[in-house]
């Protein structure tokens, strides 16, 4: 079975995950999201040129991914 996973977020750590996700077999990578269209392509070329997407509802509702890889930099939350 083929797990249709999608990324959200284009930072480093979505590169990481881009590059840990092509060696296993069991998963295909089918869409990256992100708030900026331009940064979700980059990531998606590194993909293998999967979909892009700037709206994260689109992208589940058009790629019905079996799950999702949620990238947030905490180090950019703001403190309690």
């Amino acid at each position: 079975m083929e797990l249709r996973t999608a990324i959200l977020g284009d930072g480093q750590i979505s590169r990481a995950h881009v590059a840990a996700l092509k060696c296993v077999k069991e998963t295909r990578i089918i869409a990256i999201a992100d708030r900026g269209e331009g940064r979700a392509r980059a990531i998606a070329e590194l993909a293998g040129g999967v979909n892009a997407y700037s709206y994260l509802a689109i992208l589940l509702q058009e790629g019905r991914p079996d799950t999702v890889h949620v990238e947030h930099d905490y180090s950019q939350s703001q403190k309690a």
